[in-house]
């Protein structure tokens, strides 16, 4: 299984990736433009986008993902008063799931 990992902390995505490497393909980006070359170049499984990205935000690329590949699997990783102002929105993202985090996907 290959999963996109996508948020601006690029420590915090290099622990993610190899805290899961031996069970899955992780591949990691930081910005939104990276993020939508490895879903040119690669087919994943599960795409999860945190907020914000170093060039946008994360649900740019979900809505990417949304039009490109249906089938994957998308998580929205965001802070909880984003989801809460976000929540009636989210639906047109077909998203598989949301995530509340705190300071995990970089700083806010």
């Amino acid at each position: 299984m290959r999963v996109l990992v996508a948020g601006r902390n690029a420590k915090v995505l290099a622990i993610t990736a190899g805290t899961f490497a031996t069970d899955l393909k992780m591949e990691t980006a930081t910005t939104k433009a990276e993020s939508l070359a490895l879903l040119q170049r690669l087919e994943f499984d599960i795409v999860i986008a945190c907020e914000r990205l170093g060039d946008g935000s994360g649900l740019e690329v979900l809505s990417q993902v949304a039009v490109n590949t249906p089938n994957t699997l998308r998580i929205f990783a965001a802070r909880p008063a984003t989801l809460e102002l976000l929540k009636g929105e989210l639906g047109l993202f077909g998203l598989c799931r949301t995530r509340s985090i705190s300071r995990s996907c970089g700083p806010h």
